[in-house]
């Protein structure tokens, strides 16, 4: 069956990964020092992950992972060299790579990367997740492909995404499935 990994960006899931995790997200967000192992009540596990499983669980569980403010998480992209400029003219690459690939069922050509921000901040704001992968719509292309268009630097993404929340906010990379489920040693994850 296997165990699952997320990012949560104000709550939001975005970047499940079975059975391991992006080191790369976690190399450009996180520093060592930003993981943490505490004791969490059931009850607030992520419904957008988990729906109701936990809903009226008792307890309490291990809770493994990265946390980390919007603001801080941003200023170390961007010491990476990501920028608003940089995801705007990656967004234009982004539609001209999906283009050529045939990816989408629908032109990007006149979706403005304003646009794709206007579209996250809405989605991220209401709390939309959409699973079918069918890329009918840009909407639900971006509920089900991770809040990103195919092609686009992950950088550029990233920055996007934290872009539209508020620098208190919290980014939480959650891996505590992953590591009690044996796909990834804590050591490992805490490099």
């Amino acid at each position: 069956m296997g165990s699952f990994s997320e990012i949560t960006f104000a709550d939001y899931p975005v970047f499940s990964n079975k059975n391991w995790y992006y080191p790369e997200i976690v190399n450009s967000l996180f520093l060592p020092d930003d993981f943490i192992s505490e004791k969490r009540k059931y009850s607030t596990r992520n419904r957008l992950v988990w729906g109701d499983a936990y809903e009226n669980k008792k307890g309490t569980f291990e809770f493994k992972g990265y946390r980390q403010t919007v603001k801080v998480c941003k200023d170390r992209l961007e010491i990476f060299g990501a920028s608003s400029k940089k995801a705007k003219k990656d967004f234009q690459q982004g539609k001209k790579i999906s283009r050529q690939e045939g990816f989408y069922n629908f032109s990007l050509s006149s979706i403005t990367y304003d646009q794709y921000f206007a579209e996250i901040k809405s989605i991220i704001d209401s709390k939309e997740i959409t699973y079918d992968q069918l890329n009918e719509n840009f909407r639900e292309s971006l509920t089900s492909g991770e809040l990103g268009i195919y092609g686009f630097s992950l950088d550029s993404h990233l920055h996007s995404i934290l872009s539209v929340l508020s620098d208190n906010d919290f980014v939480e990379y959650d891996l505590t499935d992953v590591i009690d489920g044996g796909w990834v040693d804590e050591n490992q994850a805490k490099t």
